[in-house]
């Protein structure tokens, strides 16, 4: 269910929302099935599923599954879980008219911000042989010289 939800996130940065209800709709399968629903290495599948929701306009179930993804996603102390459950509430925040909304935006960016200086970027790369490049930003490769 974590490498699912994983692939499902990735898909959807990518804007590949076909590939990502596929991946999320067989990690919820996998997680009911196995009786998974409180296990925090599903958080970044309930994550994605409430992103999708809320893309679909079902902002009250996407809200819940968000939330959810982000409760289990701080049983790990996973930062990279945290920043994409704040953004994509955030996201569903400022399309219910929340003004929560904008701190939550807020508090993600600063964030991303501050572990993007820091932190490799891992991202999905179709070149790669094993399909899994590292990249850092300007500001990385800057402080690496």
């Amino acid at each position: 269910a974590y490498a699912l939800g994983v692939r499902a996130a990735i898909a959807l940065e990518d804007e590949d929302e076909r590939t990502a209800e596929a991946l999320v709709r067989e990690a919820l399968k996998v997680i009911g099935t196995v009786g998974l629903e409180e296990h925090a290495w599903t958080a970044m599948a309930q994550i994605t599923n409430g992103a999708l929701l809320s893309r679909r306009g079902d902002l009250s179930a996407a809200a819940e599954a968000i939330e959810r993804g982000l409760l289990l996603g701080e049983r790990l102390r996973a930062w990279q879980m945290k920043v994409s459950a704040t953004l994509a509430l955030a996201e569903v925040r400022q399309r219910q008219h929340d003004p929560s909304a904008a701190r939550l935006a807020a508090k993600a960016q600063t964030v991303r911000e501050i572990l993007g200086a820091v932190v490799p970027r891992v991202s999905a790369r179709r070149d790669s042989p094993d399909g899994i490049a590292l990249e850092c930003d300007r500001r990385c490769r800057a402080g690496h010289r």
